[in-house]
């Protein structure tokens, strides 16, 4: 089996709307992918499905895993900063993302 990270929105329409709308968006990179960079900092949408709960459904994408999360980060440094280098990466990762998406 492999990894994935499962983003699943809150329940109510509004949620559930915003859900389809990144998946919809997602499957539109796809056919960026014959050129597509793991390094490139976009993640690549596996599947997504609809999460039928007690009294509500809610959005749910399956993602590759791309790294441990700014949270994560955070919580494996001392002090309440996470260190520059880290801090460089995350803003280089994010300015590759958005070159990729904007070509």
């Amino acid at each position: 089996g492999k990894e994935v990270a499962v983003k699943a929105y809150r329940a109510g329409e509004q949620c559930r709307k915003q859900g389809f709308v990144e998946a919809k968006f997602l499957e539109a990179t796809v056919a960026a992918r014959k050129t597509w960079l793991p390094e490139e900092g976009v993640v690549a949408m596996l599947d997504h499905f609809l999460q039928d709960a007690s009294s509500s459904s809610h959005a749910c994408l399956v993602l590759e895993v791309m790294g441990p999360s700014v949270y994560e980060l955070g919580r494996r440094c001392r002090g309440d900063k996470l260190p520059h280098g880290i801090v460089l990466a995350i803003a280089r990762d994010t300015l590759q993302g958005l070159d990729f998406l904007h070509r």
